[in-house]
């Protein structure tokens, strides 16, 4: 059986629009770059809760974050 791979830098996991805050799987280096957005903290191994800064538009920053990936 093959080991499954990586088939995406970022995955959103959760978004809450009240408290301006996403969930979402990444790696180092897209969470680095999210970084810019507001407060980005590590939950566990590729786990990161993102805190948008209330200067940037919550929606923008969702539809940055899902098409990362493209």
């Amino acid at each position: 059986m093959k080991k499954p791979t990586l088939k995406a830098e970022v995955a959103i996991d959760m978004i809450f629009p009240a408290g301006r805050f996403i969930i979402l799987y990444a790696t180092t280096d897209a969470a680095s770059e999210f970084s810019e957005f507001g407060d980005i903290h590590a939950e566990g191994k590729g786990r990161y809760h993102l805190f948008v800064d209330a200067r940037y538009d919550f929606d923008e920053v969702i539809a940055f974050i899902r098409n990362y990936n493209e």
